[in-house]
């Protein structure tokens, strides 16, 4: 595929687990105008990003965006995600609700059946939500250590995701709005999260950022055009 520099609006680096074991990474390109369909049918709407580099070492990256795309190419990381608690409070909650729930759907049936069985079934609900938990520590540890943002002149590079990461550079010029997605208690302690929209041609022209400050969100507003 060819591009036209100027239809280029971001690049994303993105890093599955697989590829940060080894240390690999892909870059892919938000290109304004290029619908590409995932087979031949014509109704097909499916959109993709324009692949730059479909797999590369991680360390080589920005050597080579460089190279092609010196304006995209990313910053270190900045700010850093605030609270780790944030990661855990909500999924921890929900969890635990619905353990509750099926504990008391499941308790009527304790009364007519064997010992044996009735330990054995809260054996395997209780595991489930051990198991349930265990996943959202290792998520929240993996959030709160790729949550990043750097502001810097006409450019922004955010770092999000967890288990998956991704980089996403992004210039001033192409930015269309900062969505707050804060919630009212985090934003008394000051923490912030936001949803980065910009011109992009695929259906999810957007990127989330979380548990950053206040002074991110006000660095962030001064670089809409208005």
């Amino acid at each position: 595929n060819t591009f036209k520099l100027d239809r280029i609006k971001g690049v994303k680096i993105e890093q599955g687990l697989v590829k940060r074991l080894f240390g690999f990474a892909t870059v892919k390109l938000e290109v304004i105008g290029y619908n590409h369909s995932s087979n031949d049918n014509n109704n097909d709407r499916t959109q993709t990003l324009g692949m730059l580099i479909p797999l590369c070492k991680m360390t080589e990256v920005n050597d080579l965006i460089a190279k092609i795309l010196p304006d995209y190419t990313p910053l270190e990381r900045d700010k850093k995600s605030k609270s780790i608690m944030a990661f855990i409070l909500t999924p921890t909650a929900i969890n635990t609700i619905i353990f509750l729930s099926i504990l008391i759907f499941v308790l009527p049936f304790f009364m007519v059946i064997d010992t044996t069985i009735k330990q054995l079934i809260l054996s395997i609900i209780l595991g489930c939500y051990v198991i349930i938990e265990v996943i959202i520590l290792v998520y929240a540890l993996f959030a709160v250590k790729e949550q990043s943002i750097n502001i810097s002149g006409d450019k922004i590079t955010v770092y999000s995701g967890s288990f998956v990461r991704l980089i996403t550079v992004i210039k001033k010029e192409n930015l269309i709005a900062i969505e707050d997605i804060s919630t009212k208690c985090r934003a008394k302690r000051n923490i912030y999260s936001f949803k980065i929209h910009f011109h992009t041609n695929a259906l999810t022209n957007v990127v989330k950022v979380r548990m950053l400050d206040f002074e991110t969100k006000e660095a962030l507003l001064k670089r809409l055009k208005y």
